[in-house]
Order: structure tokens, then sequence, then C-alpha cells
């Protein structure tokens, strides 16, 4: 099963249980979900119980993404894979650590970055055209035949992120930043390698990066903290 967009007047409950495939819910959180949907149907007070269990629900699997970023930041590795052939991405060729070096993009906005790349790598060979469609109709068939075993369970939910992410930006902004992140958070690649030795087009595609990684952060609670 895909993911399918929250409605107007839909719970947080019902949205969250409708997805629990997708979103990689375990059994505990569940049967939690479903008892906050029978909630929702009884009075204000239930309805408020209901509510509470649903958000607490969401905040674990907001938790499940910042543990593995977390996991990234501690590795401390100086060459990683970059995909399922074995590239590896060279740490002083990364677009991010050469701009955080730099200054020109904030610890932040950095983290910010990890954790747009976690989401990205997540994307199979294969899926390359679900990339700004995750969690739509549109990529719902290909994501489900990801859902069999927990680790694929949890690469779902990564690509699930990676669509809300990129469609936030891209309502934020537009399309330019969301290509700026693809290429420099998504790829590795550096500002030189993305847009040339032109200053201007250097400048213009390190502030659109910016601008995406600022919703980002904001999307995902990054704070300096």
């Amino acid at each position: 099963m895909g993911f399918i967009e929250r409605g107007a007047r839909e719970s947080l409950a019902e949205h969250l249980l409708k997805n629990a495939e997708a979103l990689g819910c375990d059994a505990d959180q569940v049967r939690r979900l479903r008892h906050a949907f029978r909630l929702m149907q009884g009075g204000n007070a239930q309805k408020a119980e209901g509510g509470q269990v649903a958000v607490s629900v969401r905040r674990e699997l907001e938790q499940a993404l910042a543990v593995s970023v977390r996991g990234t930041l501690q590795a401390g590795e100086r060459l990683t894979r970059f995909n399922d052939d074995g590239a590896v991405r060279v740490k002083n060729r990364d677009g991010l650590e050469t701009l955080l070096d730099s200054g020109a993009i904030t610890e932040v906005q950095a983290r910010a970055g990890l954790a747009y790349r976690l989401c990205f790598e997540a994307v199979p060979r294969g899926l390359g055209s679900c990339l700004g469609r995750a969690g739509e109709g549109g990529g719902g068939m290909a994501l489900g035949s990801l859902v069999r075993s927990p680790a694929e369970l949890k690469r779902a939910y990564l690509v699930q992120r990676l669509g809300q992410l990129e469609r936030a930006v891209r309502a934020e902004h537009g399309e330019g930043e969301v290509t700026a992140l693809r290429a420099i958070a998504g790829e590795c690649r550096t500002v030189l390698h993305y847009v040339g030795r032109s200053g201007h087009a250097r400048l213009q595609a390190t502030q659109a990066l910016g601008r995406a990684l600022d919703v980002i952060a904001q999307l995902l609670r990054i704070t300096g903290s």
C-alpha cells in the first residue's frame, strides 16, 4: 500500500492508521492507533485522548528518523557507500561538508542536509522516477512492493519522508531549490561541480540550497541545541 495524503476532515489517528504499513508502524503502534481511532468516534474527552495517542505515535515515527540521522553524524567515516553499486563519496568532496567548513551554511542546515540525504539514499535503483512523487498516488504501487521486511519498512518510510521534504521545499520556494537540494545534499556534489566556476552561479546555488535546508530544518524540528 502506498502513502495516502491526509484529508481535510481526517483525524491524525485515522490518517496514521491508513498509512501504518507505509510508515513502518510496528504492531504496538498499530494497536494504539486503532484504539485512538475508536476514541475519535466518541465525545470531546474521548477525542482529546485519541488525539494524544495519535500525536504520541507520530512523535515516535519522527524520532525514528532522528535516530538514524544521529547514527550518520556519529559514524565519522571518510569513505561511505553512495549506492548499491558500491560507489563511495570522499568526505572532502562532499558539498555539505565543504559549505559547512567555509561557513556558507550553518550546523543546523548541515544537519538538515544529512537528514535529507538519509532519505534520498533510501530510494532504491529503479525508483528514480519516484523522486518528487514519493508519497503521492503515482508512486504508491512501486513503494508498496518494498514493504516486506523490517529493513524495507524503514526504507519505505524514508522514501515517503523524502517526498514530504521535497514537496515542502517546492511549495515554499520552487523547483530551483529542490534541484540544488538533490544535487548537493542528496548526490553529495560540491557547488563547483554542480554549477561550474561562475561566482554568481555558485552564490545563487548556495543560497538556493540554504533556503531548502531551512525549510527541512523547520519541518524536522532541527535546532542548534
